[in-house]
Order: C-alpha cells, then structure tokens, then sequence
C-alpha cells in the first residue's frame, strides 16, 4: 500500500510539469505510441513531476513544408525531445531538424530505433561534414551510415533483429549512470544497424558509441559527450517499462528535463 499512496500522490501532486515533444508521422494518432507514453509517465512519476506531450508531425504538408524555422517554433517549448521508432522515409528529414535542435539547444534528446539512426545520420553530415550520409533504408548514398544487417536480405519480408539481446555498456557513460549495470537485455524489432565502420569517426568527433552487442558487432547506443543527455538507442526501452518498476532510461530522461525547467 505505501507504493500505491507514493504513486498517486505524484500522480496528484507533482511538483512540476515537464513538456516533452514527440516528433513522429503518426502524431495524429497517439494510440500508436502508447507504450511510450506509458513509459514517459512512469518517468515522471519516479520523478514526482507530470509529464505533458507535445505532439509534433514531422511530415511535409503543401500547404507548410517542413523547415528548420517551423521546428524550431513548434519545439521552443519543450523541456525534453523524443524520436521515437518508425518505417519509410516519410517524415525523416523532419525528424533530422528536430534532433539539430534538440542538439544545438542542449535540450534533453531521446532517440529510439530509428530514432537513433537518424540521431547518427544528424551528427554525420553536420558534425563529421558527411553531406551525403543517409541510410540504406531510404536511398543509395556515400555513406550508409544506417545499413542492412548482415544476415537479413533485401526484402521487406526478411527476418527482423527481433526479441531480447544483450548489451554491453560503457563504464563511464550516462548509460552505466542509468542502469548501474554494464551488462543489460533489452528488447529489439529492426531490420537495419549503424554501421560499424563509421565508428572511429563519430567517436573522435564526440559521440560516444555507448552500447555495443554482447558478440561486439552492433551499435546498440550512442551519446553526445558534450550534451547534457543526448541518448540514442537500437532497442525498444519502453516495452520493459511498468508502473512500479519504471525504466531507468526514461527515469533519467525525465530527470534531465526537469533540470531544463
């Protein structure tokens, strides 16, 4: 019962709001992200805070065209930016803008799957100065920095990275900070990996490569050093999350925007 009277008294009297901003194609239908609501909510709740969701479509329109200027006025506001996964390219050069703001602006970055991806492919072309850099998944360029995994075939009907794989994280990292664990299972759906040949580039440039698979051949996190928390990650955290037993990451990612009030 002491856990219930905690939890509703959060839920009832939290010491503050956060706004987080969730920049997706299918924002018109937030049932397509509950589990990461739920998620987020967990968060707050271990924080004692109420979490707000500013939803924000980050598809081209005719009539107002995706643009650097029009992401930046629908995020001013945030306290904390979320990526989350998805398919296609629709609505990916939208998402890219708002991770440069997120990144710019030092505001609390949560990117998930592709979410990530398109976090690495960011950091590419306007920090490693890869113009061309992209992912497989969507066109033939330079540098894939999103590519194949290397047992899948070119069919959209291939088998997936699916299910739980386990994770090695960096000693020093806000990974470690999240978990207290170097070792760590988490849940996979993905058909496409960072390619590890960009590592060394992206490292010396200051994105730590976080999270590395238990047989050391996938990126499984990345992080901006120079950021107060800027986390991207290949697995779906929000699918272990539970009311009381919230996941780490997003408590973290919580306490990040709460510190951005």
């Amino acid at each position: 019962m002491i856990e219930w009277d905690q939890i509703v008294h959060s839920i009832r009297k939290p010491i503050q709001e956060v706004t987080v901003s969730i920049v997706g194609k299918y924002t018109e239908f937030p049932d397509a992200y509950k589990s990461l609501v739920e998620a987020l909510n967990h968060g707050a709740i271990s924080n004692k805070v109420k979490v707000k969701i500013n939803w924000v479509n980050s598809r081209e329109k005719e009539e107002k065209p995706i643009n650097e200027k029009l992401i930046g006025e629908k995020l001013q506001n945030s306290h904390a930016i979320l990526v989350p996964g998805g398919f296609g390219d629709d609505g990916v050069e939208g998402k890219i803008l708002a991770i440069n703001y997120a990144r710019k602006n030092n505001i609390p970055f949560f990117g998930i799957c592709l979410g990530m991806e398109l976090a690495i492919i960011e950091f590419a072309r306007n920090i490693v100065k890869l113009e061309d850099a992209h992912s497989e998944e969507f066109h033939n360029c330079k540098h894939p920095i999103v590519k194949l995994a290397g047992d899948q075939d070119d069919d959209l009907g291939g088998t997936m990275r699916l299910g739980a794989y386990k994770c090695n994280t960096n000693a020093s990292s806000k990974m470690m900070d999240a978990y207290s664990n170097t070792t760590i299972s988490e849940r996979h759906r993905h058909r496409y990996i960072i390619n590890s040949d960009y590592k060394d580039d992206l490292e010396k440039n200051g994105l730590l490569c976080s999270g590395i698979s238990e047989d050391g051949t996938c990126i499984e996190a990345v992080e901006l050093e120079s950021h107060p928390w800027f986390i991207g990650v290949q697995f779906h955290p929000e699918f272990q999350s539970k009311l009381f037993s919230p996941h780490p990451l997003f408590v973290s990612f919580i306490k990040a925007a709460v510190n951005k009030i």
